[in-house]
């Protein structure tokens, strides 16, 4: 899913929005020297490598969130799990179901194989648009200690802020995971609970 602000999902992709500004004018009036570009913004790591999150994944490991939508139409609530049916040197297979509030299915199953090297694709935060503080989750699954990564967004169309609790002891793993979105018009929010997890 992107970091947009039009929809959320559960692997985000950032992208950098530029707020404006005006260019500073030359230090010596006829220099004729290109402008240089601006210096990156200083890439953040994630709490754990890709290769932790390859060694801590096992065939039969699920996990089920509790995903809760709210907008001008109303409420939703639903559930998804996600299962680890295989694990291989060069690529990892995961079922996702997908079910109603009730516990009625949703729809069917569907299966990915995916490579290792995706692991981490769309998860590249920033000194610019990322915060990150030590913090205790609670949820149904359990207790945890996270590492909380925010992200803001800001643009003509509006504001997006997005909260990641990534479990620190255990790779790979979001304890939570909430979005707010504000436009000029209208707000909303998108919010993904742990309610159980088995390893």
């Amino acid at each position: 899913m992107e970091h947009s602000l039009k929809s959320p999902a559960l692997t985000l992709l950032l992208f950098w929005v530029l707020l404006g500004g005006t260019l500073l004018a030359q230090a010596n009036a006829g220099d004729d020297k290109p402008d240089l570009p601006a210096p990156a913004p200083k890439k953040l790591e994630l709490p754990w490598t890709a290769d932790q999150i390859k060694q801590a994944m096992k065939k039969g490991q699920s996990v089920k969130f509790k995903i809760t939508s709210q907008s001008p139409e109303g409420t939703q609530v639903g559930y998804m799990t996600q299962e680890i049916l295989e694990v291989g040197d060069k690529t990892y297979t995961i079922q996702t179901s997908l079910s109603k509030a009730d516990g009625s299915s949703a729809g069917r199953p569907t299966k990915e194989e995916k490579n290792w090297e995706s692991l981490t694709t769309g998860l590249e935060f920033t000194e610019k648009n990322t915060s990150i503080s030590e913090e205790k989750a609670k949820v149904e699954a359990g207790e945890f200690t996270c590492k909380v990564y925010t992200f803001k967004q800001s643009d003509e169309s509006g504001k997006l802020t997005i909260d990641y609790f990534f479990i620190s002891d255990k790779p790979g793993q979001l304890a939570k995971l909430s979005q707010k979105k504000e436009t000029p018009t209208e707000s909303s929010s998108y919010v993904m609970e742990l309610v159980e997890i088995k390893e």
